[in-house]
């Protein structure tokens, strides 16, 4: 029997979650971004402004397996040029799960929920893209089995000076 993730919309009554405070994906440098990100409401709320929806995935059990976001892509000026997924990420115990249904992980689950909302919101160009850490291969791996392709000459740099590169996909 499949295993489905529920969306459940992230609202501020949720930071005071233990899996939001204590939520964890992994020790790797773009992991532990993925898990600050989450946790500081200063940091959804500029995601917010920014008109980004953020949105909680989790179990039947209703513990949280990850979390996912969907924004418009300002890559030239405004208006919005594609939809973007600014963050996206698993809690660590749920990394490769359900073990069982290998074309239906958790991460699968996520991205494919946020292509289809992107596909739902076709006033911007029917686009969806994210800029990824050249080292996160796992993530790369993802992506490319749900379409996404490398832009060249596209890419972003983080706080940290980290230079991701952009993957896009075509909606339609």
């Amino acid at each position: 029997m499949p295993r489905t993730l529920l969306r459940v919309p992230l609202e501020d009554r949720h930071f005071n979650l233990r899996d939001i405070q204590k939520f964890n994906c992994g020790d790797q440098r773009w992991a532990r971004k993925a898990a600050a990100w989450i946790r500081r409401p200063r940091s959804i709320q500029r995601a917010r402004d920014l008109g980004t929806q953020i949105w909680l995935y989790t179990t039947s059990e209703s513990e949280i397996a990850g979390f996912g976001s969907l924004g418009p892509w300002h890559v030239q000026e405004s208006p919005p040029d594609a939809s973007i997924i600014p963050m996206l990420a698993v809690r660590s115990q749920f990394h490769g799960e359900p073990a069982d249904q290998p074309q239906n992980h958790y991460s699968d689950q996520i991205v494919r929920d946020l292509v289809a909302e992107a596909a739902r919101q076709m006033e911007r160009l029917p686009v969806i893209g994210l800029y990824v850490d050249p080292e996160n291969q796992g993530a790369i791996r993802l992506y490319k089995r749900h379409s996404f392709a490398t832009e060249p000459g596209l890419t972003s740099k983080d706080d940290d000076g980290v230079i991701h590169f952009a993957m896009l996909r075509r909606l339609i």
